[in-house]
C-alpha cells in the first residue's frame, strides 16, 4: 500500500552523524540555548521594569508557545510536510543562509534534522504535527494580578488542558471588559464584544 505523501525520515541515533551533521546539530542546539537564555534575561527585565514602575500588580503576564518543537526534517525538505507548496518553501529556502557559520543570526531558520525533535521535547514524544504531547503539549504559564488572587485556587499550580482559544475570552472577562462568552456544546467558547 502506498502513502500518499512520503514517510517521515528515520531518526538518527547521535553516534551515526557524521562530523559535519554533528557541528551543524550542536551549532542548532547553541542557537536554541541561545534564544532560550535571551528570552529569559529580557523576560527578567520586562518584569522588573514593571516592579519598579509599580505596575507588577495590577499586571497579568501570560507565557506560552507555538505547539511542539519543529518537525524531523531539515528546512529544505518540505516534501515531508503536508500543506506546503513546493515552489513556495523552495522560494522561502532561496532567502535563507543556513551555513554553519550564520546559524542563529536573522537571515537563518532551520528545524532541526531527524536526530533533534526527541532531544528537544524531552521528555515528551512526538514534535509539531504530531499528535503526541511532544507535538502538542506546551507551556502555559500566567501570573495573575494581585486584585484576582481571591478567586483563583489556593495551589499555586494548576494541572490541566487549555486551548490557546480560550485564553482571550477568559482575558476578557477577567479584565472586566464588556465582552459576552457563550460555550456551546461542543465546548469551545465564543466571545463577542457588546
Amino acid at each position: 500500500m502506498s502513502l500518499p505523501v512520503p514517510h517521515l525520515p528515520p531518526i538518527q541515533p547521535w553516534n551515526t552523524l557524521s562530523p559535519i551533521q554533528k557541528d551543524f546539530a550542536a551549532k542548532i542546539l547553541a542557537v536554541h540555548a541561545a534564544m532560550i537564555e535571551n528570552m529569559d534575561k529580557n523576560i527578567g527585565k520586562l518584569i522588573q521594569y514593571l516592579k519598579n514602575t509599580g505596575q507588577y500588580d495590577n499586571t497579568i503576564i501570560v507565557f506560552t508557545s507555538d505547539n511542539g518543537t519543529s518537525e524531523p526534517f531539515e528546512m529544505s525538505q518540505f516534501k515531508y510536510a503536508s500543506g506546503v507548496d513546493l515552489a513556495d518553501a523552495k522560494q522561502f529556502i532561496s532567502t535563507k543562509n543556513n551555513a554553519l557559520s550564520n546559524l542563529g543570526n536573522q537571515n537563518s531558520d532551520f528545524n532541526y534534522g531527524p536526530w533533534g525533535p526527541y532531544v528537544t521535547a524531552t521528555p515528551f514524544s512526538g514534535f509539531k504535527t504530531s499528535f503526541y504531547e511532544g507535538g502538542i503539549a506546551v507551556p502555559f504559564i500566567v501570573k495573575p494580578a494581585k486584585w484576582m488572587m481571591s478567586s483563583l485556587p489556593s495551589s499555586s499550580f494548576v494541572r490541566g488542558y487549555a486551548f490557546v482559544n480560550d485564553v482571550d475570552c477568559k482575558r476578557y472577562i477577567s479584565c472586566k471588559l464588556s465582552w459576552t462568552c457563550n460555550t456551546p456544546i461542543d465546548g469551545k467558547i465564543s466571545c463577542t464584544p457588546n
